[in-house]
């Protein structure tokens, strides 16, 4: 890749992305500035050349570099009380993430959890299922099936999970519309 007279490397795995319908690129491995890394290390041609011919040879290794290149590309969003980095592919989910911190959300749906005594995390779930509705809407089979294509890990959450929170968010509707409305005061009156 060429940028601004620069000549950058990565090794990178083109797939189809069936929300925007079209071929995507996930970066497995980058070697940064070409002309830079050619100056420390002569023979980074040949070691690109046998990393990649490496990991066609070696699935498993693809998967494992992969992970941990996003993990950290995603650093940059992570936060204290944010569900854990994993492989991301959207990192818009990461900008609804801060609006629903913001708005204190993640801190009700926590003590509603508590509360509850409830097995799963309802603060992701809803999180998720709220986010999928902006950025990518689709059945909840379908929105289970994406769990693995954004910043956060939404692996610890199953199909009934997000059926369960479908009719808890139902149940609680006016307690948290209430809650947002405050929320969002409270956004407002900081500006």
């Amino acid at each position: 890749m060429k940028n601004k007279d620069r000549l950058y490397a990565a090794i990178v795995e083109e797939t189809y992305n069936p929300f925007i319908k079209r071929n995507c690129g996930k970066t497995i491995r980058t070697y940064g500035d070409l002309n830079k890394r050619r100056l420390t290390e002569p023979d980074i041609d040949a070691r690109i050349q046998a990393d990649l011919a490496e990991l066609k040879a070696n699935a498993d290794l693809a998967g494992r570099l992969k992970a941990q290149t996003l993990k950290e590309r995603a650093a940059v969003f992570e936060s204290n009380n944010k569900p854990d980095c994993a492989g991301i592919y959207n990192y818009g989910i990461a900008l609804y993430r801060r609006l629903w911190e913001r708005l204190g959300l993640d801190v009700w749906f926590k003590q509603y959890r508590r509360n509850h005594r409830l097995k799963f995390d309802f603060d992701l779930a809803a999180f998720f299922l709220a986010a999928m509705r902006i950025l990518a809407p689709c059945s909840k089979k379908r929105t289970h099936e994406y769990s693995g294509n954004f910043v956060f890990d939404f692996s610890s959450l199953t199909q009934a999970d997000l059926y369960e929170t479908l009719g808890l968010l139902s149940r609680g509707k006016d307690v948290l519309i209430r809650n947002v409305n405050r929320g969002s005061r409270r956004f407002t009156s900081e500006r």
